[in-house]
């Protein structure tokens, strides 16, 4: 079986605080999948970051689940894909991996795992799986927060994966 090569494709880091941070002309060819690593923080707590192919507010639905040591929780919510909800202002970090992204005969899926591990932060682990309801290649996504702002520094980084 082929190994599956990280490609650095983009980084961005923000250096002042923003709302919304935009990935483009992703390749929609050369890559199977998508990988974003990332580390944020914002500016209140109780903020989602929220995953927008092709800026598409409306098409998207997920499941998650998350614990705090203390305490668990799950559901799920139609139009919101987060990648992460904050609890706090602490360093959020995670990685999020687009399946299939070039594919346009199927809808396209994503898994998040992401959370704070600061004990100011409640020590929140996230678990979320989404699906866009499209089968339009995926050549641009955003990241936009519900509220407030993800705080200079933040570090998002995009890989292809060759498959």
């Amino acid at each position: 079986m082929p190994q599956a090569t990280y490609t650095p494709l983009a980084t961005i880091t923000l250096g002042s605080a923003a709302s919304t941070v935009t990935f483009s002309n992703i390749p929609t060819t050369g890559y199977r999948d998508l990988v974003l690593a990332f580390q944020v923080s914002t500016t209140a707590a109780g903020v989602g970051i929220r995953f927008r192919p092709n800026s598409d507010a409306g098409n998207g639905s997920s499941v998650y689940m998350y614990g705090t040591g203390s305490g668990s929780g799950a559901s799920g919510t139609a139009s919101v894909m987060d990648i992460i909800y904050t609890d706090s202002t602490s360093v959020y970090s995670g990685t999020l991996q687009l399946f299939d992204h070039a594919q346009t005969d199927k809808h396209k899926t994503a898994l998040v795992r992401s959370g704070s591990g600061s004990s100011a932060g409640g020590n929140f682990v996230w678990a979320f799986a989404h699906r866009w309801a499209s089968t339009t290649a995926v050549s641009s996504f955003q990241l936009v927060t519900s509220s407030s702002t993800m705080t200079a520094g933040s570090t998002f980084s995009l890989y292809g994966i060759a498959g």
